[in-house]
This record gives C-alpha cells, structure tokens and sequence, in this order.
C-alpha cells in the first residue's frame, strides 16, 4: 500500500521534553553518584531509596502536543523509528512484503559503528563445510545471562540469524560489495579470514576454539569489506528499502507515540523536524522502535545501570524509544542493565603477565575483552608485562577477537609506533621499555621489588607448565626474561559502548504492558529489546549485539506486515 501525505490539526506535543530527559555533557559525570547519594546526615531523615525505586523526571509523559501545532500527517503502513542497523533491516522486510513503509530518523543519515555481525549457519559457513551447533550458542547465552534471559527472544535471533545474513550477503553482492567470515582479531582489513574449514589459512595448525577457556563461536561476518564497514552495507540495505518504495525522513526526531484508547492500537507518531515544525506519522499496521540505547542519558543510568559511574561513549543514545515505549504502558526489564565494555592492550587481549599498580598478578589473563575491562577497572588500572620475545610468544595465544595471533609486517610496524610514542597518548596509552627490571620498575612507577617477586614466580611458573596461582594454561604461560621488556598502562575504563537494556517483549518482538498483555501495533527491534543480555556482554559470538539488531529488526518488519 502506497505512503500518503496531507494536512491535519491534530496531534500530541512534547512541551517539557527536553526538560525530561538528560541532554547536555556538563552534568554526566555525577551520573550513578549524586542521584543515588544518601541525604545528608540528620537524625530524622531516612536514607535515600535505591535508584530504581527513585521517581525520575524521565517517567512523567510530556501533555500532548495542541492540535494547532500539527502541520501536517503522513500515512503509511508501518513506521520504523530510527535508521540504524536494526530499523533499516525492519524496514527492508516490510518494503519487500509490500507495506508502504516510513522510516523516521532524528539525524541527517542513517546510523551504524563497528562492523562485526555474527550469524549461524549463514551461506558462508555452509559453502565451508561449517555448522554452528545452535543449541550450544543459546545455552552458553543463557548461562551466560544468569538464567535471566528470555529465552524466546533469544532462540527467535539463533533460528534466523544466518536466513538475515544471506539477504545481507546478497544485497552486498549486488552492488559489488564481499562478504567475508572472519576472526576479528583487527579492525582493518588485515583482519583473519576464515577461508576454508578446518585449518584456516594462517591458523593454528591445532586451533580447537570449543577448547579455548573463552569460547568464541566462528561466527563474525563483516558484509560490505574485509574491514569493519557497518555503514557501508547499511546504505546498500537503504538503498533497497528505497527501490521498494521505503520513505526516509531524516532530522526528524520522534517524540510520542499516538496510542488514543488506553487499552488500544499504537496508531502512529509524533515526530518534529528540524524546523520546528510536527508531523504525525500514522501507521495502518504498526510502529517499530528501533531507537538504540540509552547510555549517555545519566538519569536512565542512575535508574537502570547503577554500577557504570558514567555515561557511554555515544552522545546520541538517550533512550527516546525506550521513554516513548514506557510512557504508552510499555515496561522496563529489570535492572540492573548489562553495560558492553571491552578494553585491550598493545597486544590486543593476548594473555600476556599482567599486573596492578602495585606491581602485583592478579588474575588468569587468558580472558576476553570484557573481562579484561572488568578486571582493570576493578583494580584501579593495570600494566601488561612481556619482553623482547613477543614475536615468539603471540602465535600461542590463539585467535580470538582482538588477539594478536600472527606476526606481520604491519603488526611489527605498528608495535614499534606504539613503543616510540610519548606517554600518556592517545586514550591515555604509555609504553615504557627499559633493560632490566628495575628500571622497568622505575618508568612504571611501581615498586621494583614487588614486580620483581611478581616476574620471578611467574617465570617460575612458565618453566613448570603449571600456573598454580590462577590456572592458565601451559602454552600461554610467557616467562618474561629476555630484555629489553616493555609493560603497557591502560588506565581504569571510564565508559562503556552501549547499554543492552531495553522493554520486555513477547516472541514476536511485540511490547507488553504490566500485565503481560501485547501493546498492539508496537514492535520493538535493536537495543530497544530487553532480556537480551544481563550481567554483561558477551564475547561468545563477536558482533552478537549487531547480529540481534539485524536480526530481530528483519524479523520485526515481517512480523508487522503480517498483522
């Protein structure tokens, strides 16, 4: 059905909007700390009650927009709200079932970071000779998750997962862009690829990634290049949701959802362009929220991520969805919310010695990247340690995403930029190299005979094939005594990625209210759906949020179109 377009004076506002929701970097840094502080001393007064049970300004919907204040009303099918990963593949699957489809998105292009999406048993894997045993993704997911998960939502993304990545793959391909299996070990197009199965080119002759401590599925798929190109292949996905008859309305920032009757059909949306000006979009079958995250708005934090002291790195992610969703009946999943955090050094996550700031081992190395960033931030920060053998000792530490398993040219060049770049360098990297370990000790300004005692019992350790501190495995047990030795400060990780916390929804992405009982015409696709993830986000599948996005966002337009 085609998309219209006309005039009415009708409609809902969002006077006090901006008012509600956080906006504005000068205040992040009290986010989870002042919201959340015990009042002031005094022998009557009561202690504050934990932040989720706080009322913040965020949870009262704005009034309405007057009807005098709507300049125009656009109809149409379906409305996808946002135009990221999630919201353009929804808006894809409902063009190609033939639903005139809005896309309303509240900046000038279309959105996408990153560039690693997983899928399970795409064609890639099938051409290979590779299956990805489903069962065992969604039972590591759930263990993974406490048991918290909604499993239903989960098994809907490893069902369809690899069907999604063979439209992308196709799309890519007719406009001449590959798509390549990969292990993300860089981000560039250096990266491993998986080219035939078993036994890799360039692999480990041994590799067994069911045997690594971290189990990483090969999974990773980087559609449009052999670097990380999120937005390259999302515009081959624009373009054909376009072909299909797709509107995009680009600087056109939603701000209510229309839902008349209490008990009702979500019938639309209340959007305001750039000029000030408001525009309902009505929607004949539905509306999908595809909105992202919340992670840089602090009052969403203080309620929902607690245990981040600050907001995330995207300035964009201020929940507008999730309130949107909220203010109609929709619920929040319980907090606290899983925050992605992902942290590397110089050798990327390699299992190399590290140490505290006192110069101290702290824990079995062999860990992926949000362990890792957990771990520093848990000790204040941390230095990893190695020696001028490193070239010897990164084949042993398997691939993985960002591991350094291979030894070329660029990785050689690179090390040497890294090691002759002044302290205190880009995101606050300071590598210090000295002769012997005093000296190492001085430059990282711990004390020598603590890191010495440290060195000495691991190096003990590596001679005996056992790590009888912290259980690493033998082969990855790096005695550090061949100087010069380098150590590589990485300071305690400030923020996160995203926040993957969202609504609770039922198995066909649609929103449910208190009750438990569907909201209909509202789907939700992307980091709106909640009990995805809970206490952390994990590096089972590399590029396991986008892969849910593209995924569930697909599966949202198909389900819409079908009402």
């Amino acid at each position: 059905m085609k998309t219209t377009a006309g005039k009415e004076r009708q409609g809902l506002s969002r006077r006090e909007f901006l008012r509600n929701t956080a906006g504005g970097a000068g205040a992040l840094a009290a986010a989870g700390t002042g919201l959340m502080a015990r009042p002031a001393a005094a022998p009557r007064q009561a202690a504050a009650p934990p932040a989720a049970a706080q009322q913040f300004p965020f949870e009262t919907p704005p009034p309405p927009v007057p009807a005098d204040k709507i300049s125009s009303v656009v109809r149409t099918d379906v409305v996808v709200v946002g135009a990221g990963t999630a919201g353009l593949l929804a808006a894809l699957a409902a063009a190609k079932a033939k639903a005139g489809v809005v896309v309303v998105e509240k900046m000038d292009q279309l959105q996408g970071r990153g560039g690693d999406n997983t899928a399970l048993n795409s064609k890639l894997h099938k051409k290979l000779g590779m299956t990805i045993d489903e069962d065992r993704v969604v039972d590591a997911l759930m263990r993974r998750g406490e048991g918290r998960l909604n499993q239903d939502v989960v098994n809907l993304w490893a069902r369809n997962s690899g069907r999604v990545m063979d439209t992308i793959i196709d799309l890519c391909a007719a406009e001449g862009l590959p798509t390549y299996l990969v292990i993300p070990d860089r981000g560039d197009d250096e990266c491993a690829i998986i080219d035939k199965w078993p036994n890799p080119t360039g692999f480990p002759k041994d590799w067994d990634y069911l045997a690594e401590r971290n189990v990483e599925f090969p999974t990773c798929h980087r559609p449009g290049g052999r670097a990380e190109s999120q937005r390259i292949w999302l515009k081959a996905v624009e373009k054909a949701a376009q072909a299909r008859g797709a509107a995009f309305h680009y600087g056109t920032k939603a701000l209510q959802l229309v839902r008349p009757k209490a008990d009702g059909r979500v019938t639309g949306v209340v959007a305001q362009k750039k000029d000030g000006s408001h525009v309902r979009f009505e929607a004949r079958k539905g509306v999908v929220l595809c909105t992202g995250d919340y992670g840089f708005n602090r009052q969403m934090m203080a309620k929902y991520c607690p245990q981040m002291p600050l907001p995330c790195m995207l300035s964009t992610s201020m929940g507008e969805g999730h309130q949107m969703a909220m203010w109609i009946g929709a619920v929040m999943e319980n907090p606290p919310h899983a925050p992605m955090s992902h942290m590397f050094h110089v050798m990327g996550t390699d299992a190399f010695l590290m140490v505290n700031r006192f110069g101290r081992r702290f824990y079995n190395e062999d860990s992926d990247t949000e362990s890792m960033a957990n771990q520093t931030y848990e000790q204040g920060g941390a230095w990893v340690v190695f020696d001028d053998s490193w070239e010897e000792d990164v084949p042993r530490m398997g691939p993985g995403f960002k591991r350094v398993f291979r030894v070329t040219d660029k990785a050689r060049q690179e090390f040497r930029e890294l090691v002759s770049r002044k302290p205190g360098g880009q995101w606050g990297r300071s590598i210090v190299k000295a002769d012997t370990l005093d000296g190492l000790a001085a430059q990282m300004k711990v004390p020598a005979k603590a890191l010495k005692a440290t060195i000495e019992r691991y190096n003990a350790l590596a001679r005996s094939g056992k790590d009888l501190d912290y259980g690493k495995r033998a082969d990855r047990l790096t005695a550090v005594d061949k100087p010069p030795f380098y150590a590589e400060w990485t300071a305690k990780p400030a923020m996160s990625l995203v926040v993957l916390g969202g609504l609770l929804t039922d198995e066909r992405l649609r929103a449910l209210d208190k009750d438990g009982r569907v909201i209909p015409g509202l789907y939700l696709a992307g980091n709106t759906v909640g009990r995805r993830f809970k206490s952390g986000y994990p590096l089972i599948c590399p590029g396991l949020s986008h892969s849910m996005a593209y995924t569930h966002g697909y599966l949202a337009g198909e389900f819409v179109t079908s009402e």
